[in-house]
């Protein structure tokens, strides 16, 4: 066998080997999620120049179940103590939060959708608010919002920190939400731990354990989506989590 064959042979088997490796939660299915309405500039609540506050805005006519449209308003900027999110029945205010971190700017929004689903399956619809935290390299993340609505046609605000922004998955009949950790430092090398947490009402209940979680995948100088098999169980159990990190559960204020 000549060389030049046998590099093609090896480089053939290095891609499959490639393209046949993924995450265990990627075994699972998505939840067919609706996009009934997209982000765009507020100029409700605008006061100043961008820097000192900004706004974007959502109009949602899908989520009620009389066709009532919800409208989202995130609001924050670098001189507010607090973020706030309010929303709206038709044109009156219903709810308001205040308890995320995340700086709201509208670019942060752009490339993400805003999602409805009924993620908690009680037959009412609720939404996924998905708040890139700009950063550089490592530095970056999301803030995953979900707001579970109830039959009075109110929220409750789960949301929480995580590296990626990984989609529902189906798992023994209930969607569980997937949450990536940033880097975990061990025995010399740093990983992502992925976790598993199910919608349980209005709370969001680790699961972890139950299905083997967290694994972990080792950051290389290229793609890399194998879990790691070299760290031991005493270690992982050491990175168990009972809820995911910077975690906020709100009802915020009732209008």
């Amino acid at each position: 066998m000549n060389k030049s064959y046998s590099i093609v042979l090896m480089t053939l088997a290095l891609l499959a080997s490639c393209l046949a490796q993924d995450e265990p939660f990627k075994q699972y299915t998505t939840p067919p999620t609706i996009y009934c309405g997209g982000w765009s500039d507020s100029t409700l609540i605008r006061a100043g120049r961008w820097e000192d506050s900004d706004t974007v805005e959502a109009i949602l006519p899908c989520l009620f179940t009389n066709g009532d449209t919800c409208k989202v308003i995130l609001w924050s900027g670098v001189k507010l103590k607090t973020t706030k999110i309010k929303l709206f029945r038709n044109s009156t205010p219903i709810q308001e939060f205040h308890s995320d971190t995340i700086w709201f700017v509208s670019t942060h929004f752009a490339l993400e959708p805003i999602v409805v689903f009924d993620f908690n399956k009680d037959n009412l619809l609720d939404v996924k608010i998905i708040g890139g935290i700009w950063g550089n390299s490592f530095a970056g993340g999301y803030r995953i919002i979900y707001l579970l609505q109830d039959s009075s046609g109110h929220f409750t605000k789960l949301s929480f920190f995580s590296k990626d922004n990984q989609e529902e998955r189906l798992i023994d009949s209930t969607f569980t939400s997937v949450v990536t950790t940033g880097l975990n430092h061990i025995s010399g090398h740093n990983y992502y731990a992925y976790y598993l947490y199910k919608f349980d009402g209005i709370n969001l209940v680790d699961v972890n354990q139950k299905y083997g979680y967290p694994f972990f995948i080792q950051v290389l100088f290229r793609e890399n989506h194998t879990p790691a098999k070299n760290i031991p169980k005493s270690v992982v159990r050491e990175y168990l989590r009972k809820q995911p990190p910077e975690f906020v559960k709100d009802r915020g204020v009732v209008y």
